[in-house]
């Protein structure tokens, strides 16, 4: 009994289907308004690569790379991350949206559902539901603007060969790196991403109206105040010329053979910042209530 007071299976999937019924168009509408950015992303990209590969031609210049390798990872991977972690920061910032308003936000906190169930449901719908459909509308868009693109201009067909998961492993697939990423910068870049989502998710629980602008304001804060720390600590501890006011010393040294203490000092900021912001967000949900 005391169980089903936190979480009830039956009440979370009828609070499911509630949510969905409600704010599905909306849902619907944001998908259809990503599919169309990224329409324009991908082939904007296409027509970049053939620039790159008319003037390779033209000047008769031998290409290091393959030069399908090379467009994936120099015009595909960065504006797949980046596009990612702009939309994980918008779906994760607009979560709980009836909280930002009085009205909409009585009827909310009302609802016969547990605080858990709530914070569940957007996170099921606005973080993991969101990074699934960023895989696959990311790879089919840019299937669509391939052949789009071609035709008008004909492009190498291996281009179309990727699939959904190459950009989890593109560094270990192919021997030329171009971005020469090591493992443990996998590690930061997904404890980064942790980072960023559970800031927003936090932030959509905490503030009320413009909750997403908030957030941000609040993020670029923080950010330049722990800058001004690390620049006020820099000049604390090492010499400064004139025209080195603004910028920060740091000893970096190897902790093992490829993991330095500034890989180590990102991994540990950045992941112990996540696990801090997760059990945040929830209990500023449960603050509503009093």
């Amino acid at each position: 009994m005391t169980t089903k007071k936190y979480f009830s299976s039956q009440r979370f999937y009828l609070y499911l289907k509630y949510d969905l019924a409600l704010n599905g168009k909306t849902y619907l509408f944001t998908l259809l308004g990503l599919c169309i950015v990224l329409f324009f992303i991908n082939t904007f990209n296409l027509i970049d690569y053939t620039k790159q590969i008319q003037y390779i031609d033209n000047h008769k210049i031998d290409s290091v790379y393959n030069v399908n390798i090379t467009f994936f990872k120099k015009s595909y991977l960065p504006p797949f991350l980046i596009s990612l972690f702009i939309g994980i920061l918008v779906s994760a910032g607009t979560a709980f949206p009836a909280l930002g308003s009085n009205k909409k936000s009585l009827h909310y906190l009302l609802l016969p559902v547990s605080n858990l169930e709530k914070f569940v449901a957007q996170f099921l719908i606005r973080i993991v539901a969101f990074v699934l459909l960023y895989f696959i509308l990311f790879w089919s868009i840019f299937k669509v603007s391939y052949l789009f693109f071609e035709i008008f201009e004909p492009i190498s067909n291996t281009l179309k060969n990727y699939t959904i998961l190459d950009p989890l492993t593109i560094y270990h697939k192919y021997k030329y790196a171009v971005f020469n990423v090591k493992s443990i910068h996998y590690y930061i870049f997904i404890s980064l991403f942790l980072f960023v989502t559970f800031f927003a998710f936090a932030g959509a629980s905490y503030f009320k109206k413009y909750a997403l602008f908030k957030t941000v304001f609040a993020f670029a804060i923080i950010a330049f105040s722990v800058f001004l720390l690390q620049l006020l600590c820099s000049h604390i501890f090492y010499a400064h010329g004139e025209n080195e006011f603004f910028e920060l010393k740091l000893t970096k040294h190897f902790v093992s053979k490829r993991v330095t203490n500034h890989d180590l000092y990102y991994l540990v900021l950045f992941s112990g910042i996540s696990l801090f912001l997760a059990p945040l967000a929830y209990f500023n949900l449960k603050e509503r209530e009093v």
